[in-house]
């Protein structure tokens, strides 16, 4: 979900400059936040801080999750990359099932889909899991893998993807930096119709 249908790094970066502000400790680089972003709670923040001490950096993560979750009521739809609402629409009309597998928590990923109301375009939301490659096997199950592809932009999103069977593609209009470990990559959403 983060970095390949919505551009969370949004209400990231400034959730994580005034929480920084406001505990004393020194401002992240954008650069630095949004490389983090796709990592599991607590993980994603000991990347931001990793020689802080243990308890600052969760009182950190603690905060940034409230202030987040915020910025994320008020953004709406926009946090949503451009044309990633209009691709959901053509999947959904095409009656094509679409399953989220984050590695966010599940109020976070509640907040994101709901703000931005696609919720209901998911057959499955799984969330919250460290390890994406068990969450992507739960919703093949015991289906055809081939009738599956994973859009992403980290590498264990093709990690996840390889361990299952799954075509990786890159989403290079989010946050994916390298499509070379991919199978396929996106420069605008819209494109996957052409592989579906």
């Amino acid at each position: 979900m983060d970095g390949t249908l919505a551009d969370t790094a949004k209400v990231t970066i400034p959730a994580c400059a005034e929480v920084a502000g406001r505990l004393g400790l020194p401002r992240l680089s954008n650069e630095i936040i949004i490389g983090a972003i796709g990592f599991a709670n607590p993980e994603f923040y000991f990347r931001l801080y990793p020689d802080l001490d243990s308890e600052r950096v969760l009182a950190f993560g603690r905060a940034v999750e409230r202030v987040e979750e915020s910025f994320v009521r008020t953004i709406g739809d926009e946090i949503l990359f451009p044309g990633v609402k209009e691709l959901l629409d053509a999947l959904y009309a095409r009656r094509i099932p679409m399953h989220i597998a984050s590695t966010g928590d599940q109020n976070h990923v509640d907040a994101v889909l709901r703000s931005a109301d696609i919720e209901r375009f998911f057959t499955t939301i799984a969330c919250g899991a460290p390890q994406k490659a068990a969450m992507v096997a739960d919703i093949i199950g015991a289906n055809d893998p081939a009738a599956f592809a994973m859009v992403g932009d980290r590498e264990h999103d093709v990690h996840a993807a390889r361990s299952n069977g799954i075509l990786a593609i890159a989403a290079l209009y989010g946050y994916c930096r390298d499509a070379a470990p991919f199978d396929r990559a996106l420069n605008t959403p819209i494109e996957l119709l052409q592989w579906v």
